[in-house]
C-alpha cells in the first residue's frame, strides 16, 4: 500500500519551466501524506527544489519501509549540475519502491548526485527519541509565573505535565509545587 508525493522534479517539470514562472507546485499523489508535510516544509514548494516521501504499509498495517528526500538547488548552480539533477530526478520511479529494494539514503544520494559529485560530511543515525526530563518539565511550570503556579496549588493540589511527542505524564504533587514555587 504505497502512498507517495513527488514534487515538481518529480513529476518531470524541469526546473529551467519553473523558474521561467510555469506552475512549480507538486502533484498530490496522496492528499494524506501531502497534507502531512505541509506542516513540516511549511510552504509551496519553489521551482528549484524536489521533494520525494514514501511510506510502504506492510499487510498486518505496520511500516514496512519509509523514506524521502528533498533537494533544493543553491544560487549559482551551473547548468552541469542542473542538468544532471533533473535528469536523475525525472526518471526516478519512487522513494517507496526505490527502499523497498533494500536500499540506503547513500544509495539514494549516489543515484542523485553521483554525476556531479558529493561528500558525506556525518553519519546520524535515525532514531525516535525524545528529550524531556523531569527538569524541563519544572523549568515550564517555572515560566508559568508565581501566581499562575499559586493558582494550580490552590485549585488543583496537583500537575500533570504531558509531553505530545513521547507521551510521557510528568506528575507533580502539591509538595513538589510548593518546592519549585520556593525556588522561584
Amino acid at each position: 500500500m504505497p502512498a507517495s508525493i513527488s514534487s515538481p522534479l518529480g513529476d518531470n517539470r524541469s526546473y529551467r519551466r519553473a523558474r521561467a514562472g510555469h506552475d512549480a507546485r507538486g502533484t498530490a499523489r496522496s492528499a494524506p501524506l501531502g497534507h502531512a508535510v505541509e506542516p513540516v516544509v511549511g510552504r509551496e514548494l519553489l521551482g528549484d527544489e524536489a521533494l520525494g516521501l514514501g511510506v510502504l504499509v506492510d499487510r498486518d498495517h505496520s511500516i514496512k519501509r519509509a523514506g524521502g528526500f528533498i533537494i533544493q538547488l543553491l544560487p549559482g548552480a551551473g547548468e552541469k549540475i542542473i542538468t544532471a539533477i533533473e535528469k536523475s530526478v525525472g526518471g526516478f520511479d519512487s522513494v517507496t519502491s526505490f527502499f523497498d529494494r533494500d536500499k540506503t539514503t547513500y544509495d539514494l544520494a549516489e543515484l542523485f548526485f553521483g554525476e556531479v559529485g558529493f561528500a558525506v560530511n556525518e553519519k546520524i543515525p535515525v532514531a525516535y527519541y525524545c528529550n524531556c526530563n523531569r527538569g524541563r518539565v519544572e523549568k515550564a511550570l517555572i515560566s508559568l509565573g508565581d501566581e499562575e503556579l499559586k493558582k494550580i496549588i490552590s485549585e488543583d493540589g496537583k500537575a500533570v505535565m504531558h509531553c505530545h511527542f513521547c507521551r510521557t505524564d510528568y506528575n507533580f504533587d502539591e509538595t513538589e509545587l510548593k518546592k519549585i514555587l520556593e525556588s522561584m
